[in-house]
């Protein structure tokens, strides 16, 4: 049986280090393709905004879609509910 990956507190890239414009420290992610459809670290990504919190990533999986050009991905907070 394959091993299955806990997800570890997402360590991000310092120039990703920063509060959000709410001056929050970020806890998600906002994701957008720049093209119609893109499918990064198991995950499908349209025009339309993905919120990701990072607890749901791995750090692969954040570095993955932080880094990818066909991505716009930008840090945010969302309240706790």
């Amino acid at each position: 049986m394959a091993e299955r990956k806990t997800k570890a507190p997402v360590a991000m890239p310092d120039e990703a280090k920063a509060e959000t414009p709410q001056g929050d420290e970020p806890n998600a992610i906002e994701v957008t393709a720049k093209c119609e459809r893109f499918r990064r670290a198991g995950r499908d990504f349209t025009r339309d905004v993905s919120t990701i919190r990072l607890a749901e990533l791995t750090e692969d999986e954040f570095n993955l879609l932080y880094h990818e050009p066909m991505l716009a991905v930008q840090l945010t907070f969302l309240e706790e509910a």
